[in-house]
């Protein structure tokens, strides 16, 4: 072989040993990013372990939770609302009943005929979808609307010889004075009427508004010495870059406004005893702004030598929910405006820096108290009356109530209800005498139902992980309803699209996926439970829904293992912590086993308890059902469990309402009342 042949040979070795390097070196690198996409599997699993030792400590924070909501207002994350319904079907009601279902763009009208022994006769129902002009239109507008609804549905009908009674699923926030009447707090859902919404301040009042960074301690030390003990606290807000810190080394209150809605002789006054604000104005609908640099008792203290006499009744903490009149335009406090006000609450533009906000802003915002707060039911009695309807609102419920109503229309033993789908809530009966927050009421059965709104249940003992704290960033009500976005179906899809998003920029399992995997809420959770159902050898179903909704093509068998692995993972945490909350209500019923507290009854007497429950989460998911009754199993111990009951319910929130309409129709005749 000569030196040209040598050559070559050499030189082809080269090629072939840097090409055998190069593919060795990919392999590796593959190997390598593979192993972080297992590693991020890995640590996302034990960061979303519930084993059953952390489950019970979720109960014991639930229990805690429940009973500090029913002894006083804003005294926990769980408002623990009182519905007054103090009696539910006990299947021996008989008659036509009608109910009307609002909560969406879309509502229904429905007519339930029941005979006695738990039998619903006839069902009649109708949907019509409400024209987006009523949803950011006027309170009389939407309800006239409905009542006409109403009045077409009935044409026809031969059973209008008596008033009617009728049941009313109102689901968006109420305050509740009676089974059927109650003050909306706010719209949600995309509904912004405004004069109906809940309003903000009432005189005396003050109003406190800082910058974003203001932390807990300022806002506590302000509420404790301006409300005296036993006053009300009207409202806290969250600032628009979340909830308040907790830092409570924090120094210096800076823009701070306040605004005193007196009378303007009280407001002169009160100018003169605080120095410490030179810009302040002595006028009721004017606000100071000035930078102090003192700590939050301090400057708590002087801020409460304003009412030396007289404390407020009511005072407003907040960032950015009242006029912000700043010296520092860079505080933040005009997109704290922007951002923070929230759904219900009359907009109101920011003052310009170092200037007096137009008197008519302030004025404006005082103008709507005399709309606030209206009772819908009212409201929606008054359309009816418009349109010649004999029919009058007799319970006034959400569809967590009723479906607890319907729940016990045919089995008494039912004692709570939960809804698990795009949302979550809870509600149960509860002792009136174990409300402490509403002392000496008197109910016939002894029983209230108490709506929980428990998807805002919080506890350090949730298994919360980077990407929950990712999801609730990206949400409108951020830090608000952590339990529900860890267990309903609005979030499920959206928890594990995180995951697959971070493997995707970390590792080269999803290929160039990343940027389709960018988008926020691609993967429902509808797709997701089917991703987990998938049982083909293969995983075909896997594999389409990866190509066509994910935009992942030919995502390899090992790839679509790791995709049904983290969707399982989101699917058994959320059962699991449902399972949780439900066996919480039961311990604070005393029927989990523990000693049932509340029946009386001995550890070895476990009473038979049914829990309504309904959702299209819990339903129509099956491994979310199976590993939500495996998980009661676990908490209650299997004794225990076989005299728990879930029982799946259809269509509380119409028929359910119906049903109660007819219990408290029933009750107002027995009373000598009219319906």
């Amino acid at each position: 072989m000569g030196r040209v042949g040598l050559g070559v040979a050499v030189g082809c070795a080269a090629v072939t040993c840097a090409i055998a390097a190069a593919l060795v070196a990919r392999r590796a690198s593959a190997r390598a990013r593979w192993r972080r996409a297992v590693a991020l599997l890995r640590e996302f699993e034990e960061g979303c372990a519930t084993p059953p030792a952390r489950l019970r400590q979720v109960v014991d924070a639930m229990v805690v939770e429940m009973h500090a909501g029913l002894a006083s207002d804003g005294g926990s994350k769980l408002k623990m609302l009182l519905t007054f319904v103090d009696a539910l079907p006990s299947g021996s009601e008989e008659g036509v009943y009608y109910s009307i279902d609002l909560g969406g763009t879309n509502f229904r009208v429905l007519r339930v005929q029941v005979g006695a022994g738990s039998v619903i006769v006839n069902q009649k129902v109708e949907q019509q979808p409400i024209p987006e002009e009523l949803t950011k239109g006027t309170t009389e507008g939407l309800f006239n609307f409905v009542a006409l609804a109403l009045k077409n549905f009935l044409e026809g009908e031969d059973d209008q010889d008596g008033k009617m009674a009728l049941g009313f699923t109102f689901s968006f926030p109420v305050r509740q004075i009676s089974v059927s009447s109650g003050s909306l707090i706010r719209w949600t859902k995309g509904f912004s009427i405004r004069d109906t919404a809940q309003g903000i301040v009432e005189g005396p009042c003050v109003v406190i508004c800082g910058p974003a960074h203001w932390p807990k301690s300022h806002q506590d030390g302000l509420i404790d010495l301006l409300i005296p003990p036993g006053r009300e606290i009207l409202s806290t807000e969250c600032n628009a870059a979340g909830s308040w810190s907790r830092a409570s080394a924090a120094r210096g209150l800076r823009n701070c406004c306040v605004v005193s809605h007196a009378s303007a002789r009280d407001a002169r006054r009160e100018s003169r005893a605080t120095p410490h604000f030179p810009n302040c104005r002595a006028h009721e609908s004017r606000c100071c702004a000035r930078r102090v640099a003192r700590s939050p008792r301090q400057c708590a203290c002087r801020l409460a030598a304003r009412f030396p006499k007289k404390k407020p009744a009511r005072v407003f903490v907040a960032a950015g929910i009242a006029v912000f009149a700043s010296d520092d335009p860079s505080s933040g406090g005009a997109s704290a405006i922007a951002n923070c006000m929230g759904e219900g609450y009359p907009k109101m533009a920011p003052a310009p820096a170092n200037k007096d906000p137009p008197a008519a802003l302030l004025q404006g915002r005082l103008s709507q108290r005399k709309q606030v707060g209206r009772d819908v039911a009212q409201c929606l009695n008054e359309a009816l009356a418009n349109c010649g309807l004999n029919v009058r609102v007799t319970a006034l419920v959400n569809d967590t109530v009723g479906t607890l109503a319907l729940g016990h229309y045919y089995d008494e033993d039912t004692v709570a209800a939960v809804i698990i789908g795009s949302g979550t809530n809870a509600c149960y009966i509860e002792r009136t005498d174990a409300i402490i927050k509403c002392q000496g009421l008197l109910t016939n059965s002894g029983g209230m139902v108490v709506n929980m709104e428990w998807g805002n249940f919080w506890s350090s003992h949730l298994p919360r992980t980077p990407y929950d704290i990712l999801l609730d960033d990206e949400t409108h009500n951020r830090n608000d309803q952590g339990f529900e976005k860890m267990i309903s179906g609005m979030y499920l899809g959206e928890i594990a699209r995180l995951v697959f998003h971070r493997m995707a920029q970390e590792s080269d399992v999803f290929g160039d996926a990343a940027d389709s995997l960018s988008n926020p809420f691609i993967l429902s959770t509808p797709f997701l439970a089917a991703i987990r159902e998938d049982d083909s050898p293969d995983l075909s179903e896997v594999r389409r829904i990866l190509r066509e909704h994910l935009k992942i093509p030919d995502a390899p068998l090992k790839t679509r293992r790791l995709v049904v692995k983290v969707c399982d993972i989101v699917t058994r945490r959320a059962a699991r912590l449902a399972a949780a909350g439900i066996v919480g209500i039961l311990k604070k019923l005393g029927r989990d086993g523990s000693g049932a507290a509340s029946s009386g009854r001995g550890r070895g007497q476990p009473r038979r308890t049914v829990v309504a429950i309904e959702g299209g989460l819990y339903q129509g998911y099956p491994v979310f059902r199976e590993y939500l009754d495996e998980a009661l199993v676990e908490i209650l111990g299997e004794e225990v469990a076989r005299n728990v009951t879930l029982r799946v319910t259809e269509d509380g929130s119409g028929v359910g309402a119906a049903l109660l309409a007819a219990v408290h129709s029933s009750n107002r005749q027995q009373q000598g009342g009219p319906i």
